[in-house]
């Protein structure tokens, strides 16, 4: 922000354009699509900017529904087990000898706790991972929303500055 803020100031808008077309990252990308329209009215500068605002928002939130799913489908699954287990148990057991029913009982049991346990374990690290990036998405959308602002600022500054 403070090398923009330079370049502005210094009257080397071009410059500030040609260091943030060589960034891939979001604020640049904003920064450059901003300082394009610098010598345009500053609504026409803040619209630039939103567009360009809400592309990023909307990479960066991309695909992050999945992540919510495979928690919830690892959760459903480790269940789906837990029954089927139990079923396998029961059905075995039915049809086994005495002797052998505690055995069959144990084993059908065992299963069904192995792949709750598996669903369960599964589920809660999606479930760190996504509020882990979720913490991030919203850091950089907050980030992007902030130094927009703070262009828009420098470059309203410029242009009054310039009228005077």
């Amino acid at each position: 922000m403070s090398e923009i803020q330079k370049y502005v100031i210094g009257d080397d808008v071009k410059g500030a354009i040609k260091m943030c077309s060589s960034k891939y990252a979001f604020i640049p990308k904003i920064f450059a699509n901003g300082l394009k329209r610098s010598l345009q009215t500053m609504e026409q500068i803040q619209n630039a900017v939103d567009a360009t605002a809400l592309e990023c928002i909307s990479k960066a939130e991309k695909r992050f529904g999945y992540l919510h799913l495979l928690a919830n489908l690892s959760t459903l699954i480790g269940l789906l087990g837990t029954i089927i287990g139990l079923i396998q148990s029961f059905e075995a057991v039915s049809a086994a000898d005495p002797a052998q029913k505690a055995e069959l009982l144990s084993r059908g049991i065992s299963k069904a706790m192995n792949t709750t346990a598996l669903g369960l374990i599964s589920a809660i690290t999606l479930m760190a991972i996504t509020a882990i990036l979720t913490s991030k998405q919203e850091k950089i959308v907050s980030e992007m929303d902030e130094y927009s602002i703070k262009l828009l600022d420098i470059l309203g500054t410029k242009k009054y500055m310039a009228d005077k």
